[in-house]
């Protein structure tokens, strides 16, 4: 006997007002994806399955100088050293460069072409900087001595900048932190006492008379005439006018030991 077909009538939606049948797999125009648009647009973008995600700028850059700046062994000589990536680099290329490398050789000279170049423009900028502070710093305190005005002391103060355009230098003969002027100002009050306690024992030393104890009075000279050295010597540092720099934390260390170093400045 025949097998009967069985028809399933499919429930057809009601025809829109623009005669489009809606139905299965033909959703409402409302509710379907608009051409050249995602369905998913948070998802993830085309072509990206097994990409890594690139890096920024910052990220890119702080990567690139940490190598440059990995220490890594190497040979030299028959001993070995410890240099930084760069250097390393560097090295590499120069020696090659010396042996007669052509391309090596032209590297080598326009990497240390670009350099100069660029710590010269940096060097040209630090002075026009510095002269542009210096003409505005003179003009705001003579523009305070004329007119009675108070204001605090600049650091580094004008006078202690000097400029040598032929040199293209500029040297600072002072305090260049609020913290190395306090220290300076403390050291210059303490010097100026020291040398009046010279002179009183001094004048102790002259007069035989009222000299009860000579001994005490000429271990007290040596002792304050050693203070008037040190602190002249800190003054010499920190004014520039000696080459080795002011060690601010060494100070603080030295003053510490020898007990001269007020509360305020600790």
């Amino acid at each position: 006997m025949p097998k009967k077909t069985v028809v399933k009538s499919i429930k057809m939606r009601p025809q829109s007002d623009e005669g489009y049948k809606t139905g299965y797999r033909n959703p409402p125009k409302e509710h379907q994806f608009k051409k050249g648009q995602s369905g998913n647009p948070s998802g993830r973008p085309k072509g990206s399955k097994n990409n890594p995600r690139p890096l920024g700028t910052d990220e890119l850059t702080d990567l690139i100088l940490r190598e440059a700046n990995r220490k890594i062994d190497v040979q030299e000589h028959g001993k070995t050293v410890t240099l930084s990536m760069a250097e390393t680099v560097m090295r590499s290329l120069s020696v090659k460069a010396a042996k007669g490398h052509d391309r090596a050789q032209k590297v080598f000279l326009d990497t240390v072409s670009k350099a100069q170049q660029i710590r010269k423009n940096e060097e040209h900028e630090y002075i026009a900087t510095m002269c542009e502070y210096k003409r505005k710093l003179t003009e705001e305190l003579i523009e305070r001595k004329r007119s009675g005005k108070t204001g605090p002391e600049p650091v580094p103060h004008p006078d202690d900048i000097v400029i040598d355009p032929r040199k293209g230098t500029v040297e600072i003969r002072g305090p260049v932190t609020q913290e190395e002027k306090a220290i300076l100002d403390y050291l210059i009050d303490r010097e100026q006492a020291s040398r009046e306690e010279v002179e009183i024992l001094n004048h102790h030393l002259d007069d035989e008379w009222r000299c009860d104890d000579r001994e005490m009075y000429e271990a007290e000279l040596r002792d304050a005439e050693e203070q008037v050295e040190y602190f002249q010597d800190c003054i010499r540092k920190l004014r520039g006018e000696r080459k080795d720099e002011f060690d601010l934390v060494r100070a603080h260390k030295d003053f510490k030991e020898k007990g001269i170093l007020p509360i305020h400045l600790e």
